[in-house]
């Protein structure tokens, strides 16, 4: 189980950088994915 939250530990905070890495990590190790995904708005 993974915990990917804007609230992960090691602390809380406003940007939601630690539930970010928690879910690159979590991609990384179940399923061996190593680029971060691009979130940012459709290129046509």
């Amino acid at each position: 189980m993974y915990l990917c939250s804007a609230s992960t530990p090691p602390g809380p905070g406003v940007h939601g950088v630690s539930g970010w890495r928690a879910a690159i990590s979590a991609l990384r190790h179940e399923y061996g994915i190593t680029r971060e995904p691009y979130l940012g708005p459709r290129r046509e």
